[in-house]
């Protein structure tokens, strides 16, 4: 699993401990798509959502290139597998009825990784690379 990946290269005990509960609520996320019960809740989502505002990265106006230490690489790569995974469940949405709020989780995972990875190279000092649209 990605997040488990990521979160052996990481430093810092606020994201591990973020990273930690998001693994946990992945399998709730397993669990609720392979049966008819609805386990991910508004609560679920909120963490998310507060996670992620509580780590100040700066006013981002361009796209970022997924760079940087093992550490933030792996947690860009999370993020990756996170909106492919939001797009297949879109898929299934079509086909079978999915609860609102587990499509809401699974978007905003991808924007937490991807704070997470910006926190961590800012910690890092890690310089931000930008496309340069050759």
């Amino acid at each position: 699993m990605a997040s488990d990946v990521a979160i052996n290269f990481q430093n810092d005990k606020k994201v591990i401990q973020i990273l930690n509960t998001v693994q946990d609520n992945l399998f709730t996320v397993g669990a609720e798509l392979s049966s008819s019960t609805k386990r991910i809740s508004e609560k679920h989502v909120e963490f998310l959502e507060n996670s992620t505002d509580n780590f100040n990265v700066g006013e981002i106006k361009k796209f970022v290139l997924p760079r940087g230490s093992k550490a933030v690489s792996f947690l860009q790569y999370a993020r990756a597998l996170a909106r492919r995974t939001e797009r297949s469940i879109v898929s299934l949405s079509k086909q079978k009825d999915i609860n609102n709020e587990l499509l809401k989780y699974v978007n905003r995972l991808s924007s937490l990784l991807f704070v997470l990875a910006l926190y961590v190279n800012k910690k890092e000092k890690g310089k931000l690379e930008h496309p340069k649209y050759l």
